[in-house]
C-alpha cells in the first residue's frame, strides 16, 4: 500500500484490510516518496491513497480505506482482477501441452455420424504416425460395449493403448450436434493414451484432473464452440 501514513494509522488500515479482505494475506507499506513500481513487480495489487503516474492495471486509487467505500472499491477491484485472471488462464498445465497438437483439432467439422467423426480423427492420428492401424477398430470397440458420451453434448472416445505410439488428444468441435448414442453431441475429445512410463501416466492423471474443469460449465463448452480455427483452439488450451 503507498500512503503517507503514520505508524499508528498503518496499524489501523492493516488490521482493517485483513478483518474484511482476508485472501489479502500479505500487506507491504512504503511511503509515496519511497515508492518504485520496478520493485513490486510480485506483488498482486497495489493500492494507492492519491492518483499515480504509472499506468498498471494492478493500482486502486482508495483515499480512505477505512471507510466502507474504500473497502467496497477494494473489494471490486479484487473481484475485476480474478476475472481478468480466470477469463485469461491456461486450461492446462504446461505438464500437459505435449498432448495437443494442431494437426488433430478440427473446428467446424462437418459429419453425420460418429463413425465418420472418429474415423476422421484416428486417420489424422494414423497419418502422422501416433496411432497404429489398429487404433480405430480399438475405438469402435469400446463404442460398442459402452457409451462414451458424459453430458453437456461431449464425447470421451478412447483406443486401447496398445495402438499408440504418442499419447495424444484429439479434438473435434462438430458443425452440427450429431446423435451419439442416445445423446446430442457436438464436442468430442478422442484420446490416444499409452501407459508405459510414469511420466505418461502422471501426465495423463493431470490431464483428467484439469479436463473436468474445461468442459464443467455451459460457459466453457460455448466458449470451446466458439473457437473459429484449429490454431485458435491450440492457443486457447495451451497459451
Amino acid at each position: 500500500m503507498v500512503s503517507n501514513f503514520n505508524m499508528g494509522h498503518t496499524q489501523l488500515v492493516k488490521e482493517k484490510i485483513k478483518k474484511s479482505v482476508p485472501e489479502i494475506d500479505e500487506i507491504k507499506f512504503v511511503s509515496i516518496h519511497d515508492f518504485k513500481i520496478a520493485d513490486y513487480e510480485d506483488y498482486d495489487i497495489i493500492i494507492s491513497t492519491e492518483e499515480r503516474k504509472e499506468k498498471d492495471k494492478r493500482i486502486v486509487v482508495i483515499p480512505n480505506i477505512l471507510n466502507e467505500t474504500g473497502i467496497s472499491t477494494l473489494r471490486a477491484h479484487l473481484d475485476n482482477m480474478n476475472s481478468i485472471m480466470i477469463e485469461n488462464a491456461t486450461p492446462f498445465s504446461p505438464e500437459c501441452f505435449i498432448l495437443f497438437s494442431p494437426e488433430f483439432i478440427f473446428t467446424d467439422l462437418e459429419v453425420k455420424t460418429k463413425e465418420e467423426c472418429l474415423k476422421i480423427m484416428s486417420q489424422a492420428m494414423e497419418e502422422k504416425h501416433v496411432v497404429t492401424e489398429d487404433f480405430y477398430d480399438s475405438v469402435m470397440d469400446r463404442e460398442s460395449k459402452t457409451t462414451t458420451t458424459i453430458g453437456n453434448g461431449v464425447s470421451l472416445p478412447h483406443g486401447s493403448p496398445t495402438a499408440v505410439n504418442e499419447s495424444k488428444v484429439g479434438i473435434a468441435i462438430l458443425k452440427n450436434p450429431i446423435m451419439w448414442d442416445n445423446e446430442q453431441v457436438q464436442v468430442v475429445f478422442l484420446l490416444a493414451f499409452r501407459l508405459s512410463t510414469r511420466d505418461e501416466i502422471s501426465r495423463i492423471q493431470m490431464f483428467y484432473k484439469e479436463y473436468v474443469t474445461l468442459i464443467d460449465s455451459e460457459e466453457k463448452l460455448e466458449k470451446l464452440k466458439s473457437m473459429k480455427s484449429n490454431i485458435e483452439l491450440y492457443k486457447y488450451l495451451i497459451q
